[in-house]
Formats: structure tokens, C-alpha cells, sequence
């Protein structure tokens, strides 16, 4: 695989063209990347790679992202398994580092952690680059989340269907059974569902069940 060039600096934090005469050729693999719409994992671990490529002085680079379950933050993505240590609470300091947060709807929910292992101080350049990539990060994150969400959503909506549909073909069954209207027959199978303590659907479902084994 190709390296990324990385990109110059000069002493006053001028960016300069990469060695192929681009400008900022460590973002342009990066944009090609979010074009793709790669998954998030496979993102946050480029997002890694990148900074590590384009931003001098930038040794080793992980991502740090709350747990929506627990709460706790996790180290999901790193160039370098230093980053672990260096992660946690109380274990390895690198000497010079540069912390980014990434927030979503205002909420701060990780960071982006660069790390050099030598005294290089990072300049305001390094912290508009390193915000570039954060900033991708949060869209990628967010677009997940709302992604997942809507999956949930029409999941449920076709659990919702199916029961409905199940109800429907019971309410049927006791109209045709008892000769009564419809609300009448919505009636009588709420009273059994309470009487029976179980759910609407499980007891529809149990007299549709019932009816076709009786014709098979």
C-alpha cells in the first residue's frame, strides 16, 4: 500500500504541497474514504492513520469514544497499542500530546488523542487539521446513530404490522364465530386478553394458530 506523503511545514506553521505537488494530499485519501461511506470503525481507524500521516510531529493517534451502554469512555481505534497505556487513567504520559474533542447534538461524546513521543510543540495548523478530521468523524458518528435509530424504528413498525394483521385475522375468526361486528369481536378479545393476563397479539396469534391447525 502507498504511503500518504506527509504534509510540510515550515518554521512559522506554513502548510506546504505534498512531494507529488498536492495540496494536503493526506486529506484527499481521507475524502475519498468518507465518499465511500465506509463503515464507522473503518473510518475512525483511517481518521488514526491520516493524522499520524499528514500532521508532523504526530507519532501515534487513537480515538476515544463514550459507551452508550455504560457510559465509560473506550479506546475504539489507534495507530500504535501504546495508545492504550497512555489512555489510561494513571498509566504511560507521551511527552508532547494534542487532545480534539468529538461531540454529537452538543454532547461530547470521545476525542481524538494525537501523540508525539519527542518535544515537538503542535501548532495551531496541526489543531485546524486535526479539527478537520474531527469533524468528519462526528458526521460519519452521527449519520450512524441516526441510521441505526431508523433501522429500530421500521423493525418495530414491521413488528407492528405483522401483529396487527394477526389481531385482524383473530377479530375475524370471533365474528364469524359468534355472528357479532367487528368492535364487538375487538371487544371480547380485549376482556380475554385481560382475563388471561397476556398481550392482545399473543392471544390473537394463539386463536389464528388454533383455527388452522383445525383445518389442517
Amino acid at each position: 500500500m502507498k504511503e500518504t506523503p506527509r504534509v510540510d511545514y515550515s518554521r512559522e506553521g506554513d502548510v506546504r504541497a505534498g512531494d507529488d505537488g498536492s495540496f494536503e494530499p493526506g486529506l484527499e485519501s481521507f475524502r475519498n474514504l468518507l465518499l465511500s461511506h465506509a463503515q464507522v470503525e473503518t473510518l475512525l481507524h483511517s481518521v488514526c492513520t491520516q493524522v499520524v500521516d499528514t500532521v508532523l510531529g504526530a507519532d501515534m493517534a487513537g480515538v476515544t469514544l463514550v459507551d452508550e451502554s455504560t457510559g465509560t469512555p473506550k479506546t475504539v481505534a489507534y495507530t500504535d497499542p501504546r495508545v492504550l497505556e497512555f489512555d489510561a487513567p494513571g498509566c504511560l504520559s507521551a511527552p508532547m500530546s494534542l487532545s480534539a474533542p468529538i461531540s454529537v447534538d452538543t454532547t461530547q461524546i470521545g476525542a481524538l488523542e494525537v501523540y508525539s513521543l519527542t518535544d515537538h510543540t503542535f501548532t495551531e495548523t496541526d489543531e485546524i487539521l486535526i479539527k478537520v478530521f474531527v469533524t468528519a468523524v462526528e458526521s460519519a458518528i452521527w449519520n450512524s446513530r441516526r441510521a441505526s435509530e431508523a433501522q429500530r424504528e421500521l423493525t418495530g413498525l414491521r413488528e407492528a404490522m405483522r401483529t396487527r394483521a394477526t389481531i385482524e385475522q383473530a377479530k375475524g375468526i370471533v365474528m364469524a364465530i359468534r355472528g357479532i361486528a367487528a368492535d364487538d369481536a375487538f371487544e371480547v378479545l380485549s376482556l380475554q386478553s385481560q382475563n388471561e393476563n397476556v398481550k392482545l397479539h399473543t392471544l390473537a396469534h394463539r386463536i389464528v394458530e388454533s383455527v388452522g391447525r383445525d383445518q389442517s
